[in-house]
């Protein structure tokens, strides 16, 4: 089982999120959490109002379904050095990140100059008015909702050169299952992505067992790469950063 690893981002915050199995290799996932550009963090809450938390069942929805409208994933696109890499995380995932940063960085107007739009481009895929989808190979991260995952399925299924169309497939089961699970809370999501994943439409979106076996049979390749068992988000970021975005 592939663990999908992300953050939560809302209202200017980047909280790291412990989330759920999906099929593939092994990728940990991060408990600590970072506040972010010191936005407010919404309204309060009265002590005695009730709260409502869905649970697997209630907030499982097939009908929110996506799969991916890019181009295949592709490695070593040469669109990211190791500090834009790095610059990414900090300016829109990071504690000392902010929507004014992050914007500059994803439409290349910063002081690091335009190259930052590609790199947006590569590590997050089509971002601003006016891309095209089928420009952009599947990117490094998944955008569900308020939150945002590693792709890592989609990248270990590149590093061992796994045959086919076996990226393209890890990348839109975790998309899938992501997506129809995308209004749980944390707590609730690894119960509602092993449900969704013996249900239509993701059953259907399950990568095959020849790819899942071929990842398996190089796993090592595919931690040096991509992240092994144990690696934090921003560990296992860094390397797919570098390898699907970086050069050659």
């Amino acid at each position: 089982m592939k663990k999908i690893i992300g953050i939560g981002v809302a209202a200017g915050f980047a909280v790291v999120a412990v989330l759920a199995c999906s099929s593939g290799g092994g990728q940990a996932s991060s408990s600590s959490s970072s506040g972010g550009g010191g936005t407010d963090a919404g309204p309060d809450v009265k002590k005695d109002a009730p709260v409502v938390v869905p649970d697997a069942d209630t907030c499982y929805d097939d009908t929110n379904a996506k799969a991916f409208a890019t181009a295949p994933p592709a490695k070593g696109q040469n669109k990211c050095t190791g500090t834009m890499v790095a610059d990414f995380l900090a300016a829109c995932l990071g504690s000392t990140g902010s929507q004014q940063k992050c914007d500059e960085f994803l439409k290349g107007t910063g002081a690091a100059g335009a190259g930052t739009k590609a790199c947006g481009g590569c590590l997050l895929g089509p971002n601003q008015a006016g891309d095209d989808p089928k420009t952009f190979p599947q990117p490094v991260l998944i955008s569900v909702g308020d939150s945002v995952f590693l792709n890592g399925g989609m990248c270990d299924a590149l590093a061992v050169g796994a045959p086919g169309d076996c990226a393209d497939k890890a990348g839109n089961e975790a998309i899938c299952l992501l997506t129809t699970c995308e209004t749980c809370e944390t707590a609730d999501r690894a119960a509602c992505i092993n449900d969704s994943a013996a249900k239509e439409p993701c059953k259907s979106a399950l990568n095959s067992d020849a790819c899942n076996n071929a990842v398996k049979a190089a796993q090592a390749t595919a931690d040096a790469k991509c992240g092994a068992s144990g690696a934090t988000f921003e560990q296992a970021y860094a390397l797919m950063g570098e390898f699907i975005c970086g050069a050659p």
